[in-house]
C-alpha cells in the first residue's frame, strides 16, 4: 500500500510541476499575500509549509524573515527539485522533509502552519489536526488551512480535466 501511495503521489506531483519552476514574480505575489494575512508575525517564526509543491510559499516565508521554514512534501520528485534549488541558491534556513504530515514527527515547536490547497487529500483529518496542535509553540501559533470549496469552479475544472488528462 505504501509503495502504491508513493507512486501515485510522485506521479501526480510530476504532472503538476514538471514544467514549473520557482518564479520570482509569483514569490513576490506570495509575499504580498502572506504579509496581508500575517502582518509582522512571520519575522523570526518557525513555519511549516506542508505539501510545498514547487516551494514558492516556503521561499516567500523565508524572504519575509522566518527564522526557519520546514517544507514537507510526500513527493520525492518535489523534494529533489526543491533541494536542488536550495543548494544552488545557498539557502540555509529552509529544511526539506520528505513525508506525510500524518507520519512526520517535528523536532521543534511551530509558530505557523501553512497548508495550502491539499486539505481534501488528507486521509485522516482528526489525526492531521491533532498533529498540528501537538506541534504548536503556544496559544499564539497559527494554522492556516486553505481549502477549496466543494463544487467550486476550481474543483469542477480540475475534475473535468482529469477525465481527459492522465498523469
Amino acid at each position: 500500500m505504501k509503495k502504491k501511495k508513493f507512486f501515485i503521489t510522485n506521479e501526480y506531483a510530476k504532472s503538476m510541476f514538471i514544467l514549473e519552476r520557482l518564479n520570482s514574480n509569483w514569490i513576490k505575489k506570495c509575499k504580498n499575500y502572506l504579509k496581508s494575512i500575517f502582518k509582522n508575525k512571520i519575522k523570526n517564526s518557525i513555519v511549516v509549509d506542508y505539501a510545498f509543491g514547487n516551494g514558492n510559499w516556503s521561499v516567500a516565508f523565508r524572504d519575509l524573515g522566518a527564522k526557519q521554514v520546514i517544507s514537507i512534501d510526500d513527493s520525492q520528485y518535489n523534494v529533489d527539485k526543491f533541494q536542488d534549488y536550495i543548494k544552488r541558491n545557498n539557502i540555509k534556513n529552509i529544511k526539506i522533509i520528505k513525508g506525510d504530515i500524518l507520519d512526520v514527527r517535528l523536532d521543534q515547536k511551530i509558530d505557523i502552519f501553512w497548508i495550502y490547497g491539499i486539505f481534501h487529500h488528507i486521509q485522516n483529518i482528526s489525526k492531521f489536526i491533532s498533529n498540528i496542535k501537538k506541534s504548536w509553540r503556544n496559544s499564539n501559533s497559527t494554522a492556516l488551512i486553505y481549502v477549496y470549496n466543494k463544487y467550486s469552479l476550481r474543483e469542477l475544472i480540475i475534475n473535468f480535466s482529469r477525465k481527459f488528462l492522465k498523469f
